[in-house]
């Protein structure tokens, strides 16, 4: 199955560009943070760590896709040395996690990535990516649990480097992640169950050859992002001219429904256009949409997808799924 899986992929013009997804969102002005996944404070205190994130399938590729690597975002510009840093991926139905590390795998995890001696500059101003070294084959239909087990080498003195999570307010609506840590050299990058949950990290996600939509909300109103009357940024990716349509929905059908000639699954009830365009030659679009600014819409939860139609092979697609709250 993964055989002819590569081969479709390598009949894709647009194979070789790069199409990410954001979760919950790509924005660089968070003010809420977790040092398990991969940070570390100036005393060696949490440097040695095992976490574990669940995506939601929603916010995932509609159909089967290649995933290439993750990234995330420090809030400090600094470098630092793992002694080894492992990610593990699995897919699965479960929509939390439980305290134990195994059960979260399941029965088919795959190591993406085992690196030791692994030096990583972080910036505050971007986020910073992990490639594969084993690209992972999502399913188009399961979760994803990410594993990450890290040990960060022993120095004399450590940066403090904290990893951006969630959004202002906190998303607790979405699956928590769950860590145990300790200081450097404890050994708990191999525990088997975990001690704490916490909200999420955000991380985004590297795919080839296929349509993907993401979300940012740099504003900030009353210190919320999101916020009424404020303005989201939308991204497409796809392949290079191809035709978009942004759509907006107030929640889910009950199961993603097939469309006839379509790839991918229609996520939204009863959706609304928001917006539509081309993709530019690097097969990226950005698309605007102001919320509104009536207090009587707050608390609401807005949801969205896109579809693209690649002009070339004549293709529609349908992209994840992405969504926030608005708040005041």
């Amino acid at each position: 199955m993964h055989r002819a899986f590569f081969s479709l992929l390598a009949t894709t013009s647009w194979l070789c560009a790069q199409q990410l997804t954001a979760h919950p969102q790509e924005t660089l002005q968070n003010g809420n943070g977790n040092l398990v996944p991969f940070g570390v404070i100036s005393t060696g205190q949490f440097g040695d760590g095992r976490s574990q994130i669940l995506i939601p399938a929603s916010e995932l590729p509609t159909e089967p896709a290649l995933l290439l690597g993750l990234e995330v975002h420090c809030q400090a510009t600094a470098s630092i040395t793992y002694a080894a840093l492992d990610l593990t991926l699995a897919p699965t139905q479960a929509t939390a996690l439980a305290m134990n590390f195994a059960s979260n795998l399941g029965a088919s995890p795959q190591q993406v990535l085992a690196a030791t001696n692994l030096n990583v500059a972080y910036s505050s101003n971007a986020f910073t990516p992990f490639a594969f070294t084993t690209p992972y084959v999502h399913d188009g239909v399961s979760a994803l649990v990410i594993d990450v087990q890290k040990q960060v080498q022993a120095a004399a003195s450590y940066p403090f480097l904290t990893m951006s999570t969630s959004s202002s307010p906190s998303r607790n609506d979405r699956p928590a992640m769950i860590y145990a840590f300790g200081t450097v050299g404890s050994g708990a990058s191999t525990a088997t169950s975990a001690t704490t949950a916490a909200t999420s990290l955000v991380v985004r996600l590297q795919w080839a050859g296929i349509a993907t939509l993401r979300n940012r909300s740099d504003g900030q109103v009353n210190g919320n992002q999101y916020g009424l009357g404020s303005t989201v940024t939308f991204t497409v990716d796809g392949p290079a001219h191809g035709f978009y349509a942004l759509a907006i929905a107030l929640g889910h059908l009950p199961a993603p429904q097939s469309l006839p000639a379509v790839a991918g699954a229609l996520l939204l009830s009863s959706p609304v256009v928001a917006g539509s365009g081309l993709l530019d030659g690097a097969g990226s679009a950005t698309q605007l949409v102001t919320l509104p600014a009536l207090s009587a819409f707050v608390g609401y939860r807005l949801f969205y997808q896109s579809g693209v139609i690649d002009l070339t092979n004549n293709a529609v697609r349908l992209t994840n799924g992405t969504d926030h709250f608005l708040n005041l």
